[in-house]
């Protein structure tokens, strides 16, 4: 759902979308509904003709898809509800705009085209009723105009406030599993870090365990097989050597191991 920052109520609020400007809007839906489909395939032609964005689509069928949902939410939009299914339609829009990187450029863009084809159209159409009754009463006809325009912005408005929110979410999930990435670095790390020691003072039992994350199994196993065939050479050696030169043996394999001079006597 929108949060609270995004919410329409306020929004309308602010913009004096009250019900008689929700009643002028309905009132040009004939038109809008007459004009729709030339004005969206006028806007199709543009995105065809424009790189950066035709080639988001996938081809023919792609686009009279996207064309066919975007005249449904423009249907929807004229019906000057701004309910339950409304706000899903702006959710939806906002969120696969962000999914396949749709700059709000365009889609600001592509509002403009729209909406200047069908002012431009409605103003013009002679045939209609309801313009041949406006043209005697053009503050009606600016009123009614005036609803369209609010609601494109309204639209735009929260389809754009829904993208950078989707972006921030997207972000904050990045950066968590980033995070959680170098935590586990450095457990790794430190795991190694403590095994090595264990080894450099001759412990031949030390081990990296199954707690150093799975992405660090190959460095596991391949730490661990080598530390088993040293041990197994180690004690190989020891066996072929007789008393009493155990001492001598192991406490130059740990001088060597630690770098350090001291050996601690076998008993």
């Amino acid at each position: 759902m929108l949060q609270s920052e995004t919410g329409i109520s306020a929004r309308l609020d602010f913009m004096k979308f009250d019900q008689s400007a929700r009643e002028r809007l309905r009132g040009l839906q004939p038109l809008l509904k007459a004009h729709m489909n030339d004005a969206l395939a006028a806007f199709y032609d543009r995105v065809r003709a424009t790189p950066e964005i035709g080639t988001l689509f996938k081809g023919e069928k792609h686009i009279d898809s996207a064309q066919q949902r975007q005249h449904m939410h423009w249907d929807t939009l004229a019906a000057a509800s701004f309910d339950a299914d409304y706000e899903k339609a702006v959710l939806s829009v906002g969120r696969t705009h962000a999914r396949i990187g749709l700059e709000p450029r365009w889609y600001i863009g592509g509002y403009a085209l729209i909406a200047d084809h069908l002012i431009k159209t409605i103003i013009n159409d002679r045939e209609s009723t309801l313009l041949k009754r406006l043209t005697h009463d053009p503050a009606e006809l600016g009123d009614m105009l005036g609803a369209f325009i609010k609601a494109i912005f309204l639209d735009m408005d929260l389809a754009i406030s829904i993208y950078l929110q989707t972006l921030a979410e997207e972000r904050r999930r990045a950066e968590e599993a980033r995070a959680e990435d170098a935590q586990r670095q450095t457990e790794a790390l430190e795991a190694l870090t403590l095994a090595l020691t264990r080894l450099a003072r001759g412990d031949l039992t030390a081990r990296l365990n199954d707690e150093v994350a799975p992405e660090f199994s190959r460095l596991r196993s391949d730490f661990n097989a080598t530390i088993e065939k040293l041990q197994d050479v180690i004690g190989a050696v020891l066996g072929s050597v007789q008393p009493p030169f155990y001492v001598p043996v192991i406490c130059g394999f740990t001088k060597h191991v630690s770098g350090t001079g001291g050996c601690m006597p076998r008993a």
